[in-house]
C-alpha cells in the first residue's frame, strides 16, 4: 500500500539516503519509511496476496527461492 509520507519529512530512506519531502510516496515496513522506486513488493504468483518486500538492489538468496503464501496455502517462488 502507497500513501503520501507527510508525517516522515524529518526521515530519511534507508535504500537511497534521500529525505523525505512533503510530495513524497512510499510506503512504512516495520516503521521505516521507503520512497516508493526504493522498494519492491514480493507477490504470491497464484493470488496475488503481499507475501513480503525487498528494497531496491537487494537479492533474494537462492536459484528459485520458495516461499509459502498465507493467503492461498501455497508454495511459490517469489517473483
Amino acid at each position: 500500500m502507497t500513501y503520501a509520507i507527510e508525517h516522515m519529512t524529518d526521515k530519511l530512506c534507508p535504500v537511497c539516503g534521500l529525505k523525505f519531502t512533503e510530495t513524497s510516496r512510499g510506503i512504512t515496513v516495520d516503521g521505516k519509511p521507503y520512497h516508493d522506486k526504493c522498494i519492491t513488493e514480493l507477490r504470491c504468483d497464484n493470488c496475488g496476496a503481499i507475501m513480503g518486500y525487498l528494497a531496491r538492489d537487494a537479492t533474494i538468496e537462492g536459484r528459485n527461492p520458495k516461499m509459502f503464501c498465507a493467503a492461498c496455502s501455497k508454495k511459490v517462488i517469489a517473483k
